[in-house]
């Protein structure tokens, strides 16, 4: 299922036909959606399907009054509907329907129940796909207990018995009804037949499509009717996209080529201050996400450049409007080597413009000329594109969210400063890599899904609220509040991308620290207190620079590894 809904996994000893036979394909049912990596609610029949993709209704033996036209509704509109033998049998007082089971639901499964063959300890039947069946279903998968024989009357089966008196009778159906589609398992199977059919109704629901539908062009902003297209800035997941008239793959390219040339003038002293002399440090001017993924990107790799001679300028950052974060920065470089970075995709982002006029009047009471040591990345129409009041101007577009823009200009700018073209360069190499990872339809192939259905499953149905990142890695110390911006801001919504209102919550609280500082900061919660928090490791064997001592036979490095080993199965242990 996709819920929308938390809900919680129940269930009951009981006795008779519904102890013997129901809990098998309860199980079996929600182990397969789960197995795929799908977050699945358990809800009861008074609860409403709207907000699904998948239902699956395994053994609904007694069926309530009106259960029936909810399902009618959900398959009508859309929805897939899986069900199994023994559905629909009696109501609430326990007696049995007249008029053929599953009822009220004859049409929607396109089949009616004729009988049932109960089946002996240790015998077996068997499902056997049907030559050339529309899901593409090839196993053979052996059943037990119970085996329903169904007389089909729209539906189309796609897999028969393999054996007994009704060896060739339907054994899987599939039946459209409305939009949607019905699906009867007609016996007790083993757990593989629904591990393969909810894999096959799940690519069904086309979860990776909707990534399809992101890279190729269509407007899945609907709140802002505008493309997204971050991921074009590193590569070409699928076709060529169009807007304002340009091939926006083609606009990007020419972005990172006109940077790279730039920053190649400025390491070659070909671009210099108005003394002639070469910079030594870029300082950004952002906020948001113009200021946290470019500053999580640089602490990442600054070590890392320079222990492999790629480090070419000190970076600093400027975003908060508090005028001491502005004068910290200043007071800590040389004015007269630094080139400033300042972006905002508008032009008129009050608190990155108030930090501007604090550097110019630093450059002015230097006695230097501001426009010699500013560049601007913004968009086309922008007050800045055209400004005399800087070196030059690198240009974004509105198809890119501020939060995602650490590939395009706005990262592109002070990382090919920093380390150089080549680095950024293979940084976007990187991200492109990822960004095919999220091709696989393959679920649990496709860490980047996997990954925000773990989430969702987190927070929605078993209602975490929040989540902590925690990066035992210097260099990581700012990925935390990179995510938090990520997440929070995409998902911190009330309404869906339609603009409807929604009734579920639509994500956590991100937080989190570089171990080891954290674990004498807030472990003490994470362990002992009475809420569960989900947490997110991030460890490395070995360091960046490679400098360590040894104390008591072992590395620093080595106790930093063992420290994140050791947290992770004390917390599991608790």
């Amino acid at each position: 299922m996709t819920p929308k809904t938390g809900g919680h996994w129940k269930m009951r000893q009981g006795h008779g036909i519904r102890a013997c036979f129901t809990k098998k394909p309860w199980k079996n049912t929600y182990r397969a959606f789960r197995r795929l990596g799908l977050d699945v609610d358990v809800i009861d029949e008074t609860q409403g399907l709207s907000d699904y993709q998948i239902v699956a209704a395994p053994v609904v033996y007694l069926q309530r009054e009106g259960w029936a036209e909810k399902v009618r509704q959900f398959v009508a509109g859309g929805g897939t509907f899986l069900a199994t033998y023994w559905s629909g049998i009696v109501d609430e007082t326990d007696l049995c329907f007249l008029g053929g089971t599953p009822h009220g639901l004859l049409d929607v499964m396109g089949l009616r129940s004729m009988e049932i063959d109960g089946l002996y300890d240790g015998e077996w039947n068997e499902g056997v796909p049907v030559p050339q069946n529309r899901l593409h279903l090839t196993r053979t998968y052996r059943c037990s207990n119970l085996c329903e024989l169904v007389k089909p009357s729209t539906a189309e089966v796609l897999m028969t018995y393999g054996k007994d008196f009704y060896a060739g009778m339907p054994a899987l159906t599939e039946n459209q009804y409305g939009a949607g589609k019905a699906y009867q398992i007609c016996a007790g199977f083993e757990q593989g037949l629904y591990d393969e059919l909810c894999g096959k109704l799940a690519e069904e629901a086309q979860l990776t499509e909707k990534f399809e539908a992101l890279y190729n062009g269509e407007v899945v902003n609907t709140g802002e009717k505008r493309l997204v297209l971050h991921h074009m800035t590193r590569g070409q997941l699928g076709d060529a996209v169009e807007a304002d008239g340009v091939d926006k793959r083609t606009f990007y390219v020419e972005q990172q080529k006109k940077i790279a040339e730039f920053a190649n003038k400025v390491h070659a002293g070909e671009i210099t201050n108005g003394a002639g002399e070469k910079f030594t440090t870029v300082v950004q001017i952002g906020i948001g996400g113009s200021d946290l993924g470019p500053r999580a990107m640089y602490l990442a790799l600054e070590n890392w450049a320079k222990k492999n001679d790629t480090f070419k300028m000190e970076a600093k950052f400027i975003s908060n409007v508090d005028p001491d974060d502005a004068a910290a920065v200043l007071n800590s470089v040389d004015v007269a080597h630094s080139i400033f970075v300042l972006v905002s995709k508008s032009g008129t982002t009050l608190e990155t413009l108030t930090n501007e006029s604090f550097v110019k009047d630093a450059l002015k009471n230097a006695g230097l000329d501001a426009s010699k040591h500013m560049i601007a990345v913004t968009s086309e129409t922008s007050p800045l594109a055209k400004s005399d009041d800087y070196l030059a101007a690198f240009f974004m577009d509105d198809y890119i969210g501020g939060r995602f823009s650490s590939t395009s200009a706005v990262g592109g700018a002070v990382l090919s400063l920093a380390f150089g073209p080549e680095v950024f360069a293979q940084f976007l190499d990187g991200a492109a890599a990822e960004d095919k990872l999220s091709l696989n339809k393959n679920i649990k192939e496709n860490p980047e899904m996997l990954d925000a259905l773990i989430g969702v499953y987190e927070r929605n149905v078993l209602g975490y609220p929040s989540t902590a990142v925690l990066p035992y890695s210097q260099a990581l110390s700012r990925f935390p509040a990179h995510l938090q911006q990520l997440d929070m801001e995409s998902n911190g919504k009330s309404v869906n991308r339609f603009g409807e209102p929604v009734d579920y919550v639509t994500g956590p609280v991100i937080f989190g620290e570089p171990g080891t500082n954290g674990q004498h900061s807030f472990y003490q919660l994470l362990h002992q207190g009475t809420d569960i928090v989900p947490l997110q490791f991030v460890g490395f064997k070995n360091s960046q620079i490679g400098t360590d001592v040894v104390i008591q036979d072992s590395t620093s490095q080595q106790k930093l590894c063992a420290n994140v080993a050791a947290q992770i199965v004390a917390i599991c242990m608790w």
